[in-house]
């Protein structure tokens, strides 16, 4: 059934449909159901109906046959439905495990991108981590070699801390290349800003 489909069978003579086989009517079907304007406008006057059922039980759906003269042999119209619902639960049930198939491999293909994307991020954080020693190691030696008072200090102290801004981009990397839980933490956007003012 449509999942926007409303149709209340509360004090009709289908009341009691859902876990029956079937629910025929070969006649005078419009004076039964006399609130379904739609059987009305068709003028039907017979109708036939088996319900659709899954491997498991489960509802699926209805399969209504109705016809606009009374039915004549209503038992074999009866039989034929149900061997036509239970062709068609067949077929919605293998449509759905299809589709369902087709959702897992996409996302099975996804989880696989996103691994390798993983595996590419920790290697280039590897590789990044051994620059940024250099810069770091650089950076260092010429702070040793400048005074506290050296105009020039300021310009090894911002690389240095260019450098531990970037290590821990790379370690955000890292992170995201292994399959671990990652620590939140409390962030403030005004010592952020504050810090990219003078880089």
């Amino acid at each position: 059934l449509a999942s926007n489909f409303d149709y209340h069978l509360a004090h009709t003579p289908c009341e009691t449909v859902v876990g029956r086989t079937s629910c025929t009517y070969p006649h005078s079907i419009r004076r039964q159901f006399p609130l379904d304007h739609l059987l009305d406008e068709m003028k039907i006057e017979s109708y036939v109906g088996a319900p659709l059922w899954d491997s498991a039980g489960r509802p699926l759906g209805l399969l209504v046959a109705m016809s606009r003269r009374p039915l004549s042999n209503p038992q074999i119209v009866d039989a034929m439905l149900r061997i036509f619902a239970g062709r068609a639960a067949t077929e919605i049930e293998r449509a759905r495990a299809e589709e369902a198939l087709r959702v897992s491999e996409a996302q099975l293909l996804q989880s696989q991108k996103m691994e390798a994307v993983g595996r590419l991020a920790g290697g280039i954080a590897h590789d990044f981590n051994n620059l940024l020693t250099i810069v770091t190691g650089c950076s260092e030696t010429l702070l040793r070699r400048l005074g506290p008072e050296d105009p020039l200090r300021r310009y090894p102290e911002e690389i240095k801390k260019a450098g531990a801004r970037a290590a821990g981009l790379t370690s955000q990397l890292l992170a995201f290349s292994r399959p671990q839980v990652h620590q939140t933490r409390r962030l403030d956007l005004n010592e952020v800003v504050a810090n990219m003012e003078t880089l």
